[in-house]
């Protein structure tokens, strides 16, 4: 439990006993802030992220389940994954001029959100030139990723306006194919499949970046947003 763990801690540093203080440190860290579950417990699973000693693709997978689950049975509440790295993300991408940062008309976040067009979005910062890109592991026409609570994948082409890169035209859908394993379902034959496909990742060359969407692309946009039915304009 948590007061077990911040006990410990707290001995650890009295002591200062630095390596195991650490290690504990580590554990609360990912167990209450990365990888929220059961509140004041850590979870198996997050210390298991631990012990990988890697939580980019946990955090992402976590994040991505998320958020599909919650838009697949239309629920509230409560999002159970890091929600300060979906704050930072949306934070990031949102503009910096006077009028929305001081708010003079005093709009709650949702009104000012969704009065945003298109030429309002702050799409890509330069601090991520040079970073590589996956564009799909093993068979996976996409990215699959595992997490604490199930699998889901993810679609890097959706993303490449956010890392400097023209969106052309609408995507193949064959590079959109869904898949998710639910929390609680088995299927290890996914699981091999998934961890065998991180074995093979194949990235996107580098390529001249221009930070836009052409026409094309903007047009699947709209009509996915009249399909999904969300509540404002493109």
């Amino acid at each position: 439990s948590r007061g077990v763990l911040e006990a410990k801690a707290q001995a650890l540093l009295e002591k200062k006993d630095w390596k195991p203080f650490n290690a504990v440190l580590a554990l609360l860290v990912y167990g209450l802030v990365l990888f929220p579950d059961v509140e004041n417990f850590v979870d198996f699973s997050a210390i298991g992220v631990l012990i990988a000693r890697n939580p980019v693709s946990a955090l992402l997978a976590d994040l991505y389940y998320s958020l599909h689950i919650k838009y697949e049975g239309r629920r509230k509440g409560i999002l159970f994954c890091c929600v300060p790295l979906l704050q930072e993300w949306l934070t990031s991408h949102l503009p910096r001029k006077d009028s929305f940062v001081s708010n003079p008309a005093g709009l709650k976040w949702h009104q000012r959100m969704m009065a945003l067009t298109e030429k309002d979005i702050f799409w890509y910062s330069r601090e991520l030139d040079g970073t590589e890109i996956i564009l799909s592991c093993g068979d996976f026409p996409n990215v699959p990723l595992m997490g604490t609570r199930g699998c889901i994948n993810y679609n890097p082409v959706l993303a490449f306006r956010q890392l400097g890169y023209p969106m052309e035209d609408k995507p193949d859908n064959h590079l959109l194919e869904e898949f998710i394993l639910k929390e609680g379902e088995e299927n290890p034959a996914l699981l091999r499949k998934i961890r065998r496909a991180w074995g093979q990742i194949r990235k996107k060359p580098w390529t001249k970046k221009n930070c836009m969407a052409k026409p094309l692309y903007t047009q699947w946009v709209q009509e996915r947003v009249e399909v999904n039915r969300l509540p404002f304009d493109v």
